[in-house]
């Protein structure tokens, strides 16, 4: 956003939280514009030699952290939608 700024540029796109903040500090001089621009998923990932059952437990792991309201607030923590979160497997 400092690119954005010092060049007086007319367009920027980004991360829509931490824009929905710009925005919502120079409300005066800026706009969001609500359609998405680009949509970028999570997702956790391990190598193909990876075991099965190390795979079986990440699995595991992830669907029991969902419910616990972990992964909601891991993503609050940085500053993400925690309505994001995949429903449960």
């Amino acid at each position: 956003m400092d690119v954005f700024r010092a060049r007086g540029l007319e367009a920027a796109a980004g991360i829509r939280q931490p824009m929905t903040a710009f925005v919502a500090e120079h409300a005066d001089r800026v706009r969001l514009i609500v359609d998405r621009f680009k949509e970028t998923r999570q997702a956790v990932g391990a190598p193909r030699k990876c075991a099965p059952e190390t795979v079986r437990f990440l699995r595991a792991v992830l669907e029991e952290l969902k419910p616990e309201g972990f992964v909601a607030d891991a993503l609050r923590r940085s500053h993400q939608s925690s309505t994001r979160v995949a429903p449960p497997a």
